[in-house]
């Protein structure tokens, strides 16, 4: 019996030391707390005459650990259009598991053919990125859209941009979108200082 006791303790203790290693340096990446607004950038780098179609603070938090979520919506003469979202969650734990479980292979997967991680290292100051296409294999092997999903401690933001007839391959962004993305960057990492 007193064998079976000290399993269990040890199994206990190995699991608190796991999650103790997990947690901690994921709390150590906690940002300066700013609203959620200040982490949208004015206008994307993409060419063209971009104006403002939405923006939007949603009151009602849609995942677990998100304190606000604000977004805005650009879009071209010709249709196009770009997004971000600027989420803010109440710790960089549930940050990481919102970009972990939640991402946009999983939100997109029933507009899309299919939804791809690409492997694409946007060059940010973000804890975690990851670059998603989504692909209508109607229109071709490209993407259709792009998207961006970005983690500054318990930030995460989002870039969501339909493809703008740039033919970059699948391990780089396009250059507009790369721009984007490091204007976005830019705001957030001057947001946060």
């Amino acid at each position: 019996m007193r064998r079976i006791w000290w399993i269990v303790l040890g199994v206990v203790v190995l699991l608190v030391v796991g999650l103790a290693a997990w947690a901690v340096p994921l709390l150590a990446q906690g940002r300066a707390d700013v609203p959620a607004r200040r982490l949208v950038v004015a206008t994307p780098a993409a060419p063209g005459d971009w104006r403002v179609t939405s923006d939007e603070l949603r009151a009602v938090p849609e995942l677990t650990g998100l304190d606000e979520r604000w977004s805005r919506v650009w879009e071209r003469p010709d249709g196009a259009d770009v997004q971000q979202a600027a989420l803010r969650f109440s710790s960089p734990l549930w940050a990481a598991r919102a970009f972990g479980g939640d991402d946009p292979a999983q939100q997109q997967a029933e507009f899309f053919d299919a939804v791809d991680e690409l492997p694409v290292e946007p060059d940010t100051g973000a804890d975690e990125a990851a670059v998603f296409c989504g692909r209508e294999f109607a229109r071709g092997d490209g993407c259709a859209s792009w998207f961006v999903w970005l983690r500054y401690g318990q930030y995460v933001i989002s870039l969501t941009a339909d493809d703008l007839a740039d033919d970059a391959p699948d391990d780089r962004l396009p250059g507009w979108l790369a721009d984007t993305v490091a204007e976005a960057d830019r705001a957030v990492t001057g947001a946060l200082r």
